[in-house]
Parts: structure tokens; sequence; C-alpha cells
């Protein structure tokens, strides 16, 4: 709990400042988004575990959305910038929520989930036979170049986070009872430099082998179905 307080604590204290963070890497935030609405489409009902803002939530223009966040703070500016959408004070570990969505959400958070586990089985009731669960993470490869960019000021400063390998992701859904049905690495270069990262996103960054030195990786599944 004292541990899940102080992430709490931590992002009521970067609530205000979050924008500014998002500008700084509108590079990484806007391919984010993109490859999102790829994989939305608009007009489904979408719940978001970590929704911060909620920009990305709203980015997919749902019918209906529902955004969850451990801070007050960043749930109260939510509702500000998108009145449109619900957000909500919660915990996916524990979350009560009575009702299904089409699209379950879990983007840059689950470095931050206690029992990553825990909250995949706790998401099952709200999904049916085909909801998905997209679920982004960093590629913890780049760490030292992520650290180096916190400390020049170009990124959002982070805590120590769990370190999730593509395979223990796999396995999570695996025990969770979901099965994957997607998996893309993105991001070879995360920031824009003028028709570098263009070509080397575009073309470089799906190569077999060196697709795995990308930045994202991200994972869509859906619930088992019995044999």
């Amino acid at each position: 709990m004292l541990k899940k307080q102080a992430i709490r604590d931590r992002f009521d204290r970067l609530a205000l400042d979050r924008e500014s963070w998002q500008r700084r890497a509108s590079y990484y935030y806007d391919d984010q988004r993109r490859y999102l609405r790829f994989l939305v489409p608009e007009g489904l009902s979408v719940l978001e575990i970590g929704c911060g803002l909620g920009d990305q939530l709203a980015a997919l223009k749902p019918r209906r959305g529902v955004g969850i966040d451990l801070s007050e703070a960043m749930v109260e500016e939510a509702s500000t910038r998108h009145p449109e959408l619900k957000f909500l004070v919660g915990d996916g570990e524990a979350l009560t929520l009575d009702e299904t969505f089409d699209v379950i959400l879990l983007v840059d958070v689950v470095g931050h989930v206690l029992d990553v586990e825990a909250t995949l089985k706790q998401l099952r009731h709200c999904c049916t036979p085909t909801t998905r669960i997209v679920i982004a993470y960093y590629n913890f490869l780049w760490e030292p170049a992520l650290r180096f960019l916190e400390w020049v000021g170009l990124k959002m400063p982070q805590n120590e986070q769990s370190w999730l390998s593509p395979a223990d992701i796999r396995n999570l859904i695996r025990l969770a009872d979901y099965e994957v049905v997607k998996a893309e690495w993105r991001l070879l270069i995360p920031m824009g430099i003028p028709f570098l990262s263009t070509i080397v996103n575009r073309l470089m960054a799906h190569l077999p082998g060196l697709n795995r030195l990308c930045l994202s990786h991200y994972v869509v599944a859906r619930m088992r179905t019995a044999p």
C-alpha cells in the first residue's frame, strides 16, 4: 500500500506539468496515438487504465470513454480537458465497474502496476468475447538512453518501474486466461530528426531482429475461448 500511495502522490505532483512533458516528447506521443487509432476504430466503447490527462482516450473518439487513474489530480485535470468522457479515481487491481467495453487500454502503465496478472484477471469482468486488451510498454534495453533524456530534461522523470520482457508479458497474459492476437514493435528513433526518423521508423523498424531494438512494444489480447 505504501508503494501504491507513493505512485499516487508522484502523479498528483506531475499533473500540472504532464502536458509540457508530452510536448517535449511530441514525436513519441504522436506516433503512439497514430498507432492506437489504427488499432482502435472510432465509435467504440473504450476503457483506459492509467489514463493520465485523458488526451489519448479522447484522440480515439470513443462512443463511450472511461478513464481510470490512481491520481486524483490527473482525473480532475482530465475531466476538465475532456468533459465528454468519464474519468474516475480508481485502481485497476480492484476495479468495480459494472459494464463491458469493446477495448481496454493499458498504455505505458504496466511498469507501475504492482500485480499485472491480478489486474488482467480483474479486467475480465469488463470484457466480452470480442473485447480487445491493448498493452503498450517500453523496451528496457532503452533504460540507459531514457535516463539520459531525463537528465537533460527531454523526458518526464520516472521512478523505478518493474522490468517485464516480452516473454514475461505474454506469460502474464496466458496466466490471466487471455491469448495474444497481435504484437508489434515500433520506433527505432523516438525523436523527430528530419528525414532520418521517417525513413528508419517506417522501413528499418519492421525488419526481423532489428525490430527488437525498438522502443515501444504493443500487444493486443483477447479472452481465451474454451477448446
